[in-house]
């Protein structure tokens, strides 16, 4: 049974659910304890993952999901009164008036939840930097090989907080808000959620591979052959350290590729499956990268072999914290599987 129908359904939809207030759990009170902790009190009225949220100005805007929580929070929460959440606030809130200080209690359940896929047909592309390969310039974009690639789906937007919350049951993002991108996350976490929106759903959501995920970035069948995801200004198609003000943006803000799918250069950087190899001189079909699991880097324009190094995983498509040349569509990075910041973030694919 697919119980969580309205992720696999909704494709191509907008962002509708992206901070909701379902009101189906109110806030009673708060006290601040000698540890600067705070103790929330709250009733449920239905039962899902509940995330906690703060104003310091009266209630007129809330920020979270909050992390450092404990008690009655996170997934499966059932329904009841008297629910308490345990939060390890930051020292300054013992500090301001406590009329301005309020809280908001959410709990969501899968059906509340939109998560909207794009249909990528399958077909055959030339993957790597025709660039750097025209000009004989050595680079781990290159040698630029011809994939053939079975159709597939890919969420349209970067993974949410609304979204990680309520499968995962904690936000470890550095910055905070429902239609962020998840942020702070490694490659074993995002692993993690795929699995269990598998597990929930019925379907098999998976990180995409790297060809997956070039393939799509740069629109498909349908593709202009921009130097960025949707476009060669990437002022109009991502969030970079020229334009982000050094945060994330709510997904879905800028200009879409060919196939519609936002966000692909800046805002987060975005975790694919493959450890970080050279690419392959013949042609290949659904490739999944090197298997080998040696550590190969790129290191002074080659590729070197090391002995007891740190296997390293694919990561893609630039962050706001990156400069423009980091963010087009054939510009490969890589990070240790455990390595996480706040500009590491994920995107889906659902297999058919």
């Amino acid at each position: 049974m697919k119980l969580f129908y309205i992720l696999t359904l909704a494709i191509g939809l907008s962002v509708g659910a992206f901070g909701q207030d379902y009101n189906n759990a109110v806030y009673m009170s708060h006290s601040i304890n000698s540890d600067n902790s705070i103790d929330i009190y709250y009733h449920l009225y239905k039962s899902g993952s509940v995330a906690l949220y703060v104003s310091t100005d009266g209630g007129s805007t809330f920020n979270g999901p909050l992390a450092k929580l404990s008690g009655d929070v996170g997934c499966d929460v059932h329904q009841g009164y008297d629910k308490h959440i345990k939060w390890e606030a930051p020292a300054n809130y013992n500090h301001i008036p406590q009329h301005l200080l309020k809280f908001k209690v959410k709990v969501r359940t899968l059906s509340d939840l939109s998560l909207p896929l794009v249909f990528v047909r399958g077909g055959t592309f030339t993957m790597g930097n025709t660039e750097h390969a025209d000009n004989n310039i050595i680079s781990d974009e290159v040698p630029t090989h011809t994939v053939t690639l079975s159709d597939f789906y890919i969420s349209q937007y970067e993974i949410t907080q609304d979204i990680w919350v309520t499968i995962m049951g904690s936000n470890p993002s550095f910055f905070l808000g429902d239609s962020l991108p998840v942020d702070n996350i490694s490659l074993n976490e995002a692993r993690q959620f795929a699995f269990k929106l598998s597990q929930m759903t019925g379907f098999t959501y998976r990180l995409p591979t790297e060809s997956e995920w070039e393939y799509a970035a740069k629109g498909g069948f349908k593709s202009q052959n921009y130097k960025y995801p949707g476009g060669d200004n990437i002022e109009e198609v991502g969030w970079t350290k020229s334009n982000s003000q050094k945060t994330t943006h709510q997904v879905g803000l800028k200009k879409p590729n060919e196939l519609g799918i936002y966000d692909m250069c800046g805002n987060v950087y975005e975790w694919c499956s493959d450890i970080y190899g050279e690419y392959p001189t013949e042609d290949v079909i659904n490739p999944t990268g090197v298997t080998d699991n040696k550590v190969i880097i790129f290191r002074n324009n080659a590729w070197t072999t090391i002995t007891g190094g740190t296997i390293n995983h694919v990561i893609r498509g630039g962050s706001w914290t990156n400069s423009n040349h980091n963010c087009y569509t054939t510009k490969r990075d890589n990070k240790s599987t455990n390595h996480k910041r706040y500009n590491f973030g994920v995107r889906l694919v659902r297999e058919k």
